[in-house]
């Protein structure tokens, strides 16, 4: 067995200063995985490409060909990063060849990530066994190079986040003020993509405040890595202010409400979210879908909690609801419209006053959907598990328990050291704790979103704490 297991040690491990042979077994792992899924998705994928359309991606291809073709980003409130990517693509080249070029340059990001992820562990600890477990089990996971092929933002924005966090950790080590100045240009980066990462960035500021009070040269360093999001920010504020007369730094609050304002549609999602339902409009089983949604007719089999009535509404008063919800889809009278309307906000008032507590406390069904999330294998399969064949049934509970272990153990080995640990000493991995304990509870608290796509930017460092815990007990049984 000696030979045998010498000869798969000189193949498959990989050390920590290396660069060629990690991404070439990087590529190979997750090049087929990505394959593996794009052939499961092809229903999804645009005619002579790789890549998957679906969800919020045509409105990213919309206002990337609306900024190509008129210099000009519509629509105002969100944030432009994504489209900007995009449309670089569709300058360059017609649209087929600029899908290839996105999935090549996303893959290929995704690619050295996984590098890089596992280097970062390095850096918190420095041990070549936790290394290769990190790089190999992030390279295996589906979770998050499913994005790499689907023309979204999440796949950038899990990329850059490692990219960040990566060169951050070598300015720390290093001192290096362009490490810092990198560091800071790839936060500017990740929050252009999603706007929540600004909780990464609020982590980060408190690592810098604590340092500094040992050495106040801490706080040039603060400002080298910030300095390029605080530009970004102005070039922003005054493109709104220009464009829109409206200087918002991030996101608008009123874009949806503005995008929508001919549907009921912000006003169920805020009813729904009051009380922590579940409001994912393709999510079938979601609370949104007592009520049903457009063309999508009501869910009959769903039942909404008791804990939600007050003396405003009854069971019975939803149910009358749902009823003109569909008569006004049949007709679409504007009187009728307005009503429903005004009757959700009503609705949600007399919840959130006569229920604070429980108003408050709603963020935790969230939360709980949010960390069960489809079992990190809902986006694997365009069908239901029952149609799947034996082989697919396997791969899937392997990929359900490969969440578990990686996701959610990993996500309470990460909020341990984020908030408990964190009181010994704030480090390096504490900042990665707080970015996601922060994230999670300002999405599902604040927000009340539970969507599965929201939890890929932490997936990786959930996944390093559940490294970090599961090594000495496979090390100490020899299996590294």
């Amino acid at each position: 067995m000696k030979p045998i297991r010498k000869y798969l040690t000189a193949i498959f491990w990989v050390e920590p200063l290396s660069t060629v042979k990690p991404v070439v077994i990087s590529a190979v792992l997750s090049g087929c995985l990505l394959v593996w899924y794009t052939l499961n998705m092809r229903i999804h994928t645009f005619p002579g490409t790789p890549a998957i359309i679906h969800g919020d991606s045509q409105e990213y291809i919309s206002s990337a060909f609306n900024l190509f073709l008129s210099d000009y980003f519509y629509p105002n409130g969100k944030l432009p990063g994504y489209a900007v990517f995009l449309s670089v693509f569709f300058n360059l080249f017609g649209f087929k060849s600029a899908l290839w070029g996105i999935v090549a340059i996303q893959w290929g990001m995704h690619v050295i990530s996984i590098v890089l992820l596992a280097r970062l562990a390095f850096l918190i600890r420095p041990e070549r066994g936790i290394y290769n477990l990190i790089f190999y089990t992030y390279a295996l996971s589906s979770y998050v190079v499913v994005y790499a092929g689907c023309v979204l933002s999440d796949s950038l924005a899990v990329s850059c986040t490692i990219f960040c966090f990566y060169f951050l950790a070598r300015a720390i080590a290093n001192r290096k003020w362009f490490s810092y100045a990198l560091a800071g240009v790839f936060f500017l980066i990740i929050v252009f993509l999603r706007p929540v990462m600004l909780s990464a960035g609020l982590a980060i500021a408190v690592y810098f405040l604590i340092k500094a009070l040992a050495d106040r040269r801490v706080l040039l360093y603060a400002l080298v890595f910030f300095v390029p999001f605080l530009l970004g920010e102005m070039i922003w504020m005054r493109y709104n202010r220009l464009y829109h007369n409206d200087p918002h730094p991030l996101m608008s609050f009123n874009y949806y409400r503005t995008l929508y304002a001919n549907t009921y549609y912000v006003e169920v999602c805020e009813f729904v979210g009051s009380w922590g339902g579940d409001f994912n409009f393709w999510d079938p089983t979601a609370e949104l879908m007592y009520f049903g949604l457009g063309a999508t007719p009501p869910n009959p089999d769903i039942r909404l909690p008791d804990y939600i009535y007050t003396s405003t509404y009854t069971k019975d008063s939803l149910a009358r609801l749902k009823l003109l919800i569909g008569r006004y889809e049949a007709g679409k009278n504007p009187d009728t419209l307005q009503y429903i309307k005004h009757t959700f906000r009503r609705y949600q008032h007399a919840f959130e006053s006569e229920k604070p507590l429980l108003h408050y406390l709603s963020g935790f069904r969230s939360l709980k959907k949010f960390l069960i999330n489809g079992w990190g294998a809902y986006n694997l399969y365009p069908v239901a598990f029952s149609q799947l064949s034996i082989i697919d049934k396997v791969i899937k509970l392997m990929y359900v328990a490969f969440y578990l272990l990686f996701g959610f153990f990993g996500w309470f080995c990460v909020f341990w050291q984020g908030t408990v640990k964190m009181i010994r000493g704030y480090n390096l991995f504490s900042i990665l704790s707080l970015m996601v304990v922060l994230m999670t509870f300002v999405l599902t608290f604040f927000f009340k979103y539970c969507e599965y796509r929201y939890f890929a930017p932490i997936y990786p460092f959930t996944l390093m704490a559940s490294c970090f815990c599961l090594f000495p007990f496979l090390s100490g049984r020899k299996l590294l």
